[in-house]
């Protein structure tokens, strides 16, 4: 458990600092540790050799590829949802894990920052990841059993996971309305949301699923700030159907906003290169760059609501831990990590605001260093042989055995020891 709390904390002092490489970390001065911190051997035989799954599992099916980081993924899953009551307003999108090897279970996306990697959808609140699932290329979505979807509505794939995704919120005791992109968004879904008192909102493609092609209005040069739509779906459960237009024509949907609200906000001068540039500057007065325009609500609440999931993603790379692995899972394991941090962090920062996140990294690291001197350890007796004291290093100071109670252990610290775990409501 020594060993390990010091191996996360240089972990963390690395992606504070910057330090992508094991040895640059190494030639630079002990700031911090000092003389406590593992020497490149030790930091290099635990990354080399550390596991979460029980090595004696055997038998797992090639879709349940990321099983190898329970019980881990479930315990901090469960704790991060029990630690925070989310707002109102949340935002599910697709996150990236950034991982270059070989591995069937990676996506390219070349428009994304990420461009090659792990692909997990997940359901976010002002930059804290509240739930998540694995996504793969070969396997599919990864949805727990016992949260599949049952209802009579046809859904997809997709839809079925922002959908059990969705419903791990708590929406019996609490009202929530959920922001998402036109990859997810579709009449279907929104639907069966609805049903279950769920309000969401989200842009949509033009298409016979996500659009009614009845109510897209294809004519040439319409004013800005156009606004055309209906009520789509059923009777019962109605949605509505708009398309606003702005540089271009914005498809949306939504069971939160009316069509006939409007609000006012301050908007940039689009540049004369920009799309539609001729109808867009066209409000503003010549010599001005800014203005106050009205907008519809519906459009200036999926512009604030939706930032969840990016926001998370911006924090994260910030400091990132990530360091190069050659086994396929370890990618995953360090966005835990960094999750767990993250979500800590958000949490400290409802009592302390003026502490910053790299403040907050470098004094977790050193209360991991800290915490490590005061564990005692059982005295190691040496043997005559170096080459047998260095090869049974692991196998002496951490056991195989202990390695997911001991990393699980970890993890509470980090959630529970080095700050209170706070049950925060924002209703």
């Amino acid at each position: 458990m020594r060993e390990m709390q010091k191996f996360v904390a240089q972990i963390i002092f690395m992606g504070v600092h910057g330090c992508r490489s094991l040895v640059e970390f190494w030639r630079q001065p002990a700031q911090i540790g000092g003389k406590e911190r593992l020497s490149l051997e030790q930091f290099q035989q635990i990354k080399r050799y550390l596991h979460i799954e029980p090595v004696q599992v055997e038998g797992r099916k090639d879709s349940e590829w990321w099983r190898k980081l329970e019980p881990l993924h479930s315990i901090l899953k469960e704790r991060f949802q029990r630690a925070l009551k989310p707002g109102s307003d949340l935002a599910v999108d697709e996150m990236m894990v950034r991982f270059g090897g070989r591995s069937k279970h990676t996506y390219r996306m070349p428009n994304k920052p990420i461009t090659q990697g792990y692909r997990i959808f997940a359901l976010c609140w002002k930059g804290y990841t509240w739930n998540w699932l694995y996504t793969s290329r070969a396997a599919g979505i990864q949805i727990p059993d016992q949260q599949h979807y049952h209802g009579s509505t046809h859904l997809t794939p997709t839809s079925i996971a922002i959908h059990d995704l969705i419903t791990s919120l708590p929406y019996h005791t609490h009202q929530f309305n959920v922001y998402m992109d036109n990859y997810f968004s579709n009449i279907a879904l929104f639907q069966v949301l609805r049903e279950l008192r769920i309000r969401v909102c989200g842009t949509a493609r033009q298409n016979k699923n996500a659009f009614p092609s009845d109510i897209h209005n294809d004519f040439p040069g319409l004013p800005w700030n156009h606004l055309s739509g209906a009520q789509v779906g059923s009777i019962s459960n109605p949605i509505l159907a708009l398309q606003w237009e702005d540089s271009g024509s914005v498809h949306m949907l939504s069971t939160i906003h009316k069509m006939s609200q409007y609000v006012n906000r301050e908007r940039k001068k689009p540049r004369t290169t920009s799309t539609n540039a001729a109808t867009t500057r066209r409000p503003f007065t010549h010599g001005r760059e800014r203005a106050i325009l009205p907008i519809p609500q519906i459009i200036d609440g999926y512009n604030h609501n939706m930032n969840g999931v990016d926001r998370a993603d911006q924090l994260r790379a910030s400091y990132s831990t990530q360091l190069k692995a050659l086994r396929n899972w370890l990618p995953l394991f360090f966005w835990i990590l960094d999750t767990s941090i993250l979500n800590a962090f958000i949490l400290f920062k409802f009592f302390h605001l003026n502490t910053t996140h790299r403040q907050f990294r470098l004094d977790l690291a050193k209360s991991l260093f800290k915490a490590s001197t005061n564990i005692v350890t059982p005295h190691i007796r040496k043997t005559y042989k170096q080459k047998t004291q260095r090869s049974t290093f692991l196998s002496t100071i951490i056991p195989f055995s202990r390695l997911p109670q001991d990393l699980i252990t970890l993890f509470t610290y980090l959630q529970a020891s080095v700050l209170p775990v706070f049950s925060v409501a924002f209703h």
